[in-house]
């Protein structure tokens, strides 16, 4: 059988379940606990290493009662960007903005100054 893994399950109305037992396969996931409430449109999210995430999409449930209740969900897949790697900026790159445009705006003022005959 294939290796277990964990998954963030996030329902449609922004309620998030982490730590889900799951196994990832080519045409389905499947998922050990079937308490969980698992619904079409749903999405599970797996952290690849990178920071990277992994998205899937439910598309049948696929609810089985039998020997254990267990979901063999179907998906539709999507690899994204993790949102904390998408937006985190580097210190040198706001730094050196910041210092760049305190330069532009003190020659500006002195030269307008300059052009005046105030300085």
């Amino acid at each position: 059988m294939a290796n277990r893994t964990k998954l963030t399950l996030l329902k449609q109305d922004g309620t998030t379940i982490p730590d889900i037992d799951a196994v990832i396969k080519p045409m389905e996931i499947l998922i050990i606990n079937g308490k969980l409430p698992v619904e079409e449109g749903d999405i599970l999210l797996r952290t690849l290493p990178g920071g990277l995430l992994d998205k899937f999409t439910i598309v049948d449930r696929g609810f089985n009662s039998h020997p254990k209740p267990h979901y063999q969900a179907k998906y539709t897949k999507a690899s994204v960007q993790s949102t904390n790697a998408s937006k985190k900026k580097k210190w040198y790159e706001t730094f050196w903005g910041i210092l760049v445009l305190g330069i532009v705006a003190s020659l500006l003022a002195w030269l307008i100054l300059r052009f005046f005959g105030i300085a």
